[in-house]
């Protein structure tokens, strides 16, 4: 899912092990579910994508996840 609508942040979902989440999600074993972010840099014909990282003051103590945007990219909206 595109976070901005120059589509060079993209966010998504995961339990890795570096998230904000500490306890532990009793039906996998892993630790709860972040909502992370990766950016695009470079230019066009030359793009990498940066390393993951939590997308700052979203995260909760339950499992985050889902994240959609509104038409103007001024709302997010996730699940919990």
């Amino acid at each position: 899912m595109s976070a901005n609508k120059k589509k060079t942040t993209i966010m998504f979902t995961s339990d890795r092990k570096d998230g904000e989440s500490k306890a532990q999600y009793k039906w996998t074993g892993r630790k709860y579910s972040d909502i992370w972010m990766i950016e695009a840099q470079g230019k066009k014909n030359n793009v990498k994508w940066s390393e993951a990282v939590p997308v700052p003051g979203v995260n909760t103590e339950y499992n985050d996840g889902v994240v959609t945007f509104d038409e103007k990219y001024t709302k997010m909206y996730f699940t919990q």
